[in-house]
């Protein structure tokens, strides 16, 4: 089985967040967001973008050594995050 670094990993998260960036789906810069590398033996690495307590954009990595990724509930979205009626 292929081994794959860190900084690697990283990488390729950074190369993602990227490409959704071009495609316009999120802003790096103003954006709150999680992105999930899942990987193998249930592995996965979990980059965090965020404003923290002083307002200033902080990221966090979190290496996780067991997640389980459930499959997606199609047209479902959570009502969590529902604002005036309408979702984000």
């Amino acid at each position: 089985m292929k081994s794959i670094s860190f900084n690697a990993a990283t990488n390729e998260i950074t190369k993602y967040i990227e490409k959704m960036a071009r495609e316009g789906n999120l802003n790096p810069k103003k954006d709150d967001f999680k992105v999930v590398l899942p990987l193998e033996k249930h592995q996965a690495l979990i980059v965090t973008l965020n404003e923290n307590n002083n307002g200033e954009r902080h990221i966090t990595y979190d290496a996780v050594e067991t997640v389980f990724v459930m499959k997606k509930l199609k047209n479902t979205v959570l009502n969590a995050f529902a604002f005036e009626g309408k979702q984000r």
